[in-house]
């Protein structure tokens, strides 16, 4: 997250040009890879922890509504307007 990242330059560590490991949560997956000091990583690996929504946190799919245990999650990070203000 923004926080994160900051915090990161506080302590006198750049992200710029290396690739960063996120775990996925507390906050939607597009800010996970953007640094507000404008020092973007150069790639970022998302993962999901079982304890959080997987296997770990309950009964998985099909019995109940957690991810199994060779489940993954894909999506985007794209900031994506699909509807923009119409002036």
């Amino acid at each position: 997250m923004p926080d994160d990242y900051e915090e990161l330059e506080r302590q006198g560590v750049s992200v710029k040009g290396r690739i960063v490991l996120a775990r996925y949560g507390g906050g939607r997956r597009g800010l996970k890879p953007n640094s507000p000091m404008n020092t973007a990583p150069l790639g970022c690996l998302i993962y999901s922890d079982p304890r959080d929504d997987g296997f770990g946190a309950g009964d998985a799919y099909p019995v109940g509504g957690y991810r199994p245990r060779d489940g993954v999650q894909r999506g985007s990070v794209q900031d994506l307007v699909l509807y923009p203000a119409i002036p």
